[in-house]
């Protein structure tokens, strides 16, 4: 099983979209500043997507999207604050069968993304106690934020692995994160802000985990593609 999540940047997705649907061959996909499909898709493309999307905009008009080629998606239906955010839905993959998806995109508030985050693993991890699950998204958090000596982000994120029991797929095969998002601003800081994050029922499953650089993807969004795979 193939897992990829990608923040394809609504300012410049009509390519993004179609490169992951048609390209990457991946049997979840989960992407965040997303319009509806039907903004890149023939009608004829997007008729082959019937049952398989999910798709929930903010009030902007672009949300977050979960895409399942193979399989039919069932949406889990949650009040919560996040609408466009924040998506909860099950699916059925071959070997691996009901698998819980969470697609997060974790806004700022206040210069503060670790509030919300929190509130965001609180909500969906009442759902994903038991079974196989996958959280995947842009988070706008993360351990690049500690300066030289502190810990404080690091710590954070280490608190909720361990409190709701998942792991950081990409951490699991490197020493330290890679770089998925590439400010306007160029800096040799690197910054890792999304992640695919997974139970421990999957964890024997995870093969390997990488981030996607390239100057494709350097051309159709500012964040890069992570993608994890199963057994």
């Amino acid at each position: 099983m193939k897992t990829l999540t990608w923040n394809i940047n609504r300012r410049n997705s009509d390519r993004a979209f179609r490169h992951v649907i048609t390209k990457e061959k991946a049997q979840i996909i989960l992407l965040q500043e997303c319009f509806h499909p039907l903004t890149y898709l023939s009608e004829n493309e997007f008729a082959k997507l019937k049952g398989r999307f999910l798709w929930t905009p903010t009030r902007n008009g672009w949300g977050n999207c979960i895409v399942t080629p193979q399989s039919e998606i069932r949406e889990i239906g949650i009040q919560h604050e996040f609408k466009g955010r924040l998506q909860v839905a099950t699916t059925n993959i071959s070997k691996i069968e009901k698998i819980t998806i969470a697609n997060l995109h974790v806004p700022i508030t206040d210069g503060y993304s670790r509030f919300n985050m929190v509130k965001m693993f609180e909500i969906i991890c009442k759902r994903i106690k038991n079974g196989n699950a996958l959280i995947c998204g842009d988070f706008n958090f993360g351990e690049c934020f500690d300066r030289r000596g502190e810990t404080e982000h690091r710590d954070i994120f280490r608190n909720l692995l361990e409190k709701y029991q998942i792991t950081d797929c990409y951490r699991k095969f490197h020493k330290t994160f890679g770089r998925t998002f590439r400010p306007v601003r160029k800096s040799k800081t690197i910054i890792g802000i999304d992640y695919i994050l997974v139970s421990n029922d999957l964890v024997n499953r995870l093969k390997s985990c990488r981030v996607l650089d390239d100057k494709k993807v350097e051309e159709m969004s500012d964040h890069n593609p992570i993608v994890a795979v199963f057994e």
